[in-house]
């Protein structure tokens, strides 16, 4: 009586989420038997059979079952927080059971399936999953419920029984406590992982627990919409490079699994911008293969094994061209928490011919107003000699991964980063200080973190004040032609009341040098102005601006004549703030009239040569004063 009142409670709990957040109604269809998630047995074989036929897919497998063998040796994972956080354990788990299990099933062996039994026996006898940081829930939740799933066969039944339990206790429960399951509401990366992750145990188990895991799983379709309607209309997601590897290597787990068991997605991969977002992450990547990584992105490429599947959906090889090249440069597949969905490359991208992944047919510009606009723009696919450029608009106060850093600008030339963005800091670095991390308003001491407040980006700031967290940067046009690819921008709002207006335009001239003119009219009282850029490059103070040196490499950035250069290390005297060691900030300062309109200019050269630089002032600064009204 007492188990038959707590599943009316669960139901009770599901058809009353339903309500609120709508439903969109799943078909009751035989579901297929063990293993149904992704790959069913008959799609294994022709998967083998496809990898047998191409050398570069060879590779990779080859490749990822020396990870396995590796895996093989260690023992199982030991439930470890950092700070509030269970994540790490729970990603790596992930790692470890979708490789071993994809590794038996594509050779049998048994060793792979005893190894990964180990793990997830070791995770099903947690405590808990830590459900209070949901996301480390929805991880493992992933990792075991796969697991489940594809050793369903070979897995004893006192085995299975743990094992099936522990994805309903520690997993599926939980999701409907109001305690945990705020990620329901959101509309961010938690909202894709913590509902992809559901569905997927709900799935592993449907035939022991039908109405509760068929609706978990209309759940996870209908409140997914809410943050994938966010990479419209364009495709640039909110919340950046890393922050889209995130979200949508989960978002695209669920569509497949749904597409996989219903023959459908319900209409999610045609909600505007999602699959144009595959194109805004391949411009997102420079010649020199680093990310603009603003916001809380870290620096440095990783897998996005998604584009896997966006490559098939569009039919569109070229959206590999970096993943295969990223897989075919590892000299050793190991454990790194942006690989952990390797095996999926497999699921989603067998019948594609790798060596077809070629980037020169793609724009050499992508622009996308979103609610985080973005202009990206480079000279040529394929060459690290192309200069690049990216710049970013948007409102600090959208989201709790944002940095006031509207306007900011990375620059790249010669396959070397002249103006770099810092990144994130490590959260339990800052949480442990009781750093309201999380707080977007005005007065948060977020912005007091040196890396997120706009003293510390590739923009002009103002009497030193932060900016505005209401304000918003909006692109206002953009073109793209051989002599010019350039983009405008409206930043007026980020300054309140300090200026009247104020704009940056950023182009790349002739295929030659990058050029960023800033025009600021001043109110009735002066404005001190102070233009910023971040760069790793050697700097040399020299005549009319900077000689930057990196890499064997050089460039020339010059300042506006009448204002005043300065040099000083990227640093805070703040002991939370990371070192940032061997990051300078360039730039110039200059005290602003009332009631005047100025654009000053400055520009990046590749290159060191003398006539260039001589000719490099002209035009750099214009004055107008306002006439009385």
């Amino acid at each position: 009586m007492k188990v038959n009142t707590v599943i009316l409670s669960i139901l009770c709990s599901v058809f009353s989420l339903q309500s609120v957040y709508g439903k969109t109604p799943i078909p009751d269809i035989k579901y297929p038997l063990h293993p149904r998630i992704l790959l069913t047995n008959n799609a294994k074989d022709q998967l083998i059979k496809d990898i047998s036929k191409d050398s570069v897919w060879r590779l990779v497998q080859r490749n990822s079952l020396e990870a396995c063998d590796e895996i093989v040796k260690s023992a199982p994972l030991e439930r470890k927080l950092n700070g509030i956080r269970m994540l790490g354990t729970s990603r790596e788990a992930l790692y470890r059971i979708f490789m071993l299990s994809y590794a038996y099933r594509t050779t049998g062996n048994g060793k792979y399936a005893e190894r990964a039994k180990a793990e997830l026996l070791a995770v099903s006898a947690y405590e808990n999953w830590n459900p209070g940081h949901f996301l480390d829930v929805a991880e493992m939740t992933m990792a075991v419920s796969i697991g489940y799933d594809w050793l369903y066969e070979v897995l004893d039944k006192g085995s299975g029984k743990i094992i099936k339990n522990a994805i309903l206790e520690k997993g599926l429960k939980p999701s409907l406590d109001k305690k945990y399951n705020a990620f329901l509401t959101r509309d961010n990366n938690w909202n894709q992982v913590c509902n992809t992750a559901m569905a997927y145990g709900a799935m592993a188990i449907i035939e022991d627990e039908p109405q509760l895991a068929k609706g978990i799983i209309e759940r996870s379709v209908q409140s997914i919409r809410k943050p994938m309607k966010r990479y419209g209309p364009d495709g640039s997601y909110p919340e950046g490079y890393g922050y889209w590897h995130y979200g949508t290597t989960y978002n695209v787990m669920l569509l497949a699994l749904l597409e996989q068991i219903y023959g459908t997605d319900f209409g999610l991969s045609d909600i505007q911008g999602f699959t144009k977002s595959a194109y805004y992450i391949m411009h997102m990547i420079s010649p020199g293969l680093q990310p603009f990584n603003f916001g809380d992105s870290d620096s440095g490429l990783r897998l996005n094994t998604s584009m896997f599947w966006f490559a098939k959906k569009m039919n569109d090889p070229a959206l590999i061209n970096y993943e295969v090249n990223y897989l075919l440069n590892l000299k050793k597949y190991n454990y790194e928490q942006y690989s952990r969905m390797l095996p999926s490359i497999f699921v989603f991208g067998h019948d594609l011919k790798l060596s077809e992944a070629n980037t020169s047919g793609l724009p050499l510009t992508f622009t996308a107003k979103n609610e985080t606009p973005v202009s990206l723009m480079r000279t040529k696919w394929g060459s690290q000699d192309a200069i690049f450029v990216g710049i970013k608009g948007g409102r600090p106060a959208d989201n709790t991964h944002t940095h006031l850093d509207q306007g900011s600008f990375v620059m790249e030339a010669m396959g070397v980063c002249w103006a770099i963005d810092l990144g994130p800091q490590d959260y339990n670095s800052l949480e442990k200080h009781g750093i309201s991390l999380w707080d977007v308003s005005q007065n948060s001491r977020r912005w007091d973190v040196f890396r997120y407040n706009n003293l510390a980006h590739n923009v002009f700031s103002i009497n030193e004040k932060y900016f505005d967290v209401n304000g918003q940067a909006i692109i206002k046009s953009h073109s793209n032609t051989p002599e010019l690819k350039e983009t405008s921008l409206d930043l007026s709002s980020l300054y309140g009341n300090q200026l009247a207006y104020a704009s940056r335009y950023i182009a790349i001239v002739n295929e030659q040098y990058v050029e960023i003119k800033d025009k600021i009219r001043t109110n009735t009282e002066p404005a001190n102005l102070t233009w910023r850029m971040l760069t790793k490059a050697e700097v040399l103070p020299v005549d009319g601006g900077f000689f930057l040196t990196q890499s064997g490499k050089s460039a020339f950035v010059s300042v506006p004549s009448g204002t005043e250069p300065f040099v000083t290390p990227a640093t805070s005297e703040n002991d939370y703030n990371a070192p940032n060691q061997g990051v300078s900030i360039i730039g110039y300062k200059i005290k602003l009239s009332p009631g005047t309109t100025q654009t000053l200019a400055v520009r990046i050269f590749p290159q060191s040569e003398k006539d260039i630089i001589l000719t490099s002032r002209t035009g750099d600064i214009e004055t107008e004063k306002e006439q009385p009204k």
